[in-house]
C-alpha cells in the first residue's frame, strides 16, 4: 500500500530476467474490469475470493509476485503466501505512504478514507505481513534503486 511493491517488484524481476506477476493486474486481465469496478460492481467480498483464486494459481509460478495490499486479510492467502516463497514486506512510514498515495484513483478502500483512516488500514495490514515475511524493509527515505538493492541483498542473505 505505497510502499513501491510493484515499482521495485518490475525492477527486480527484470534485473533478474525472471516474470513478475501483479496480483491485481493479473486479476483485472482476467475478469476484464479494473479494481474500482468490482468493488463497485460486484462487492469487496467477491473481490477477496478471486484474489484467493488468483494467488492459488500463480503461487506456483517462479518470478517476482506483487500482491494487492489486502491479501493478507485471509488466513487462506497467508499461509500460502508463507508456504510457496519468500515473502519481502515492504512497509514505509504512514506519513509518507499518504503522501505516495494522495490522488490514486486505482484503491477503492484508499479513495474513501481520510489520513486517519489510511493509517489506521495500514497498521491492521502491517500486523498481518509481519506475520507471514521472511524479510520485512522498510523503504522510507530510499530511492527506487536503494530499496531494490537492499531487496536483493537481504533475500541473497536469507538464501
Amino acid at each position: 500500500m505505497g510502499a513501491g511493491k510493484s515499482t521495485i517488484g518490475q525492477k527486480l524481476a527484470r534485473k533478474w530476467n525472471v516474470p513478475f506477476i501483479d496480483t491485481d493486474q493479473w486479476i483485472e486481465n482476467q475478469y476484464s474490469k479494473t479494481i474500482q469496478e468490482m468493488f463497485a460492481q460486484d462487492g469487496e467480498k467477491v473481490f477477496r475470493q478471486r484474489e484467493t483464486e488468483a494467488l492459488k494459481q500463480i503461487s506456483s509460478t517462479s518470478g517476482v509476485i506483487a500482491t494487492g495490499g489486502g491479501i493478507v486479510l485471509k488466513e487462506e492467502n497467508r499461509k500460502l503466501l508463507k508456504e510457496t516463497g519468500k515473502v519481502v514486506f515492504l512497509s514505509c512510514d504512514p506519513k509518507e505512504m499518504v503522501r505516495r498515495l494522495n490522488g490514486d484513483q486505482s484503491r477503492p478502500l484508499i479513495q474513501r478514507l481520510d489520513e486517519e483512516g489510511i493509517v489506521s488500514l495500514y497498521k491492521q495490514r502491517e500486523r498481518l505481513y509481519k506475520e507471514v515475511a521472511h524479510i520485512h524493509i522498510d523503504t522510507t527515505g530510499l530511492s527506487i534503486t536503494a530499496a531494490v538493492e537492499e531487496v536483493e541483498k537481504r533475500i541473497r542473505s536469507f538464501s
